[in-house]
């Protein structure tokens, strides 16, 4: 167990961080190696974990193929206290899916979008238990084939910000609003620039509920490295219109982050757990073009060079960072000792926030549940 107290001129907070359990092993026997990007959430008292995306025999480096999976696990919180995974089957996707929006609504669970081997997806599903069982119905297609975007849900609408489609970052901008049983999806006004990976999160900011897309990444015809955005885009639904803002901490540094988790905390604030900061990420860019020159004779050395930075990667940033959507400024509060994953959901369950497996180094998968209880 791990306690922290911080202080600051704004809240103070309590946080506890802990690995509640791992992923099942495999119908084989052997330990699960995780997922990135899983179709995840909180039906009633349960957990869902699905499909995702690892690479399951080697690693992407040395020429791992990345597989799509469409297992399905449901996790019980027991009148202990404990947890324990459905021993009765659950059963499979109707095709593998990763890298899709998940976000809770009262219904149940609505993934939006993701993408498999054959590229973008436009489905959107919610998962939902009936009579003790578990129910996927289908609601209206996204306009696009859209995965790695954000989600927010405000009142009966749900909103959907970035994401790629079929390689082609978005800045694309929907709703859904679910009041209205044969409303489609609506584009909006666009978000200023393109992002993936983003967190995006519904807080208020004073005046009403927004959606906050936090940070994020993109990387554009033409360009050689990706660009880690060091801004936050705030969307105002009473106005229709977006604003912008620098995502800078309080010593008055910008900060640059993509893939991390959110959620909304208190009345006025949004706690962002991990990410990317790109530094390592646009390295391995790097040796990828030097690699794709084809008059370059030092392959092998570069090639070497490349594994070995991917081999000793530190993992990603294990900050948790509070953004306050009044002053505009953010904070770190403290640091998880444990590997914090990307490329996941973050959620609300059993009084805490519960991230669930990820990823932890490129091309690594984390099997855990990690939950984290903050309090003020």
């Amino acid at each position: 167990m791990f306690e922290l107290h911080a202080q600051n001129i704004e809240t103070k907070y309590t946080f506890t961080s802990k690995r509640i359990i791992d992923l099942p092993s495999l119908d084989n026997g052997e330990p699960n190696p995780g997922v990135a990007g899983p179709i995840t959430g909180i039906i009633g008292n349960n957990l869902l974990v699905a499909g995702g995306a690892n690479f399951p025999d080697i690693p992407p480096w040395i020429g791992g193929k990345k597989m799509f999976q469409s297992k399905i696990y449901l996790l019980k919180r027991l009148k202990s206290g404990k947890f324990q995974w459905s021993t009765k089957p659950i059963g499979h996707l109707s095709e593998p899916v990763a890298y899709s929006s998940n976000i809770n609504i009262p219904e149940g669970i609505l993934a939006l979008g993701g993408e498999n081997e054959s590229g973008s997806l436009k489905s959107v599903k919610l998962f939902q238990i009936q009579n003790k069982k578990l129910e996927i119905s289908e609601y209206p297609e996204l306009p696009i084939p859209v995965s790695s975007a954000g989600a927010a849900f405000i009142g009966n609408k749900v909103f959907l910000a970035g994401g790629v489609s079929n390689n082609k970052v978005l800045n694309n901008f929907y709703l859904l609003d679910l009041s209205n049983s044969n409303e489609q999806w609506k584009e909006l006004k666009s978000i200023p620039i393109p992002l993936s990976n983003a967190v995006v999160v519904a807080q208020n900011d004073g005046f009403e509920e927004c959606i906050f897309v936090i940070g994020g990444r993109y990387r554009l015809e033409g360009d050689d490295l990706t660009t880690y955005s060091d801004k936050i885009f705030i969307y105002s639904p009473s106005k229709q219109a977006w604003r912008m803002t620098d995502f800078i901490a309080y010593d008055g540094t910008k900060i640059k982050l993509a893939a991390g988790t959110g959620v909304a905390i208190g009345q006025h604030e949004i706690a962002i757990f991990g990410g990317d900061q790109g530094d390592i990420f646009n390295k391995i860019e790097d040796f990828n073009n030097k690699l794709a020159m084809t008059e370059n004779v030092d392959r092998d050395k570069l090639q070497e060079e490349k594994v070995q930075l991917v081999t000793h990667h530190p993992g990603f940033k294990r900050d948790v960072l509070i953004y306050n959507t009044i002053s505009g400024l953010s904070r770190i509060i403290g640091t998880l000792p444990c590997a914090v994953p990307v490329t996941t959901s973050a959620f609300f369950w059993n009084h805490g926030v519960v991230i669930v497996s990820g990823e932890i180094k490129p091309g690594i998968r984390s099997p855990a549940l990690i939950s984290i209880k903050i309090s003020n």
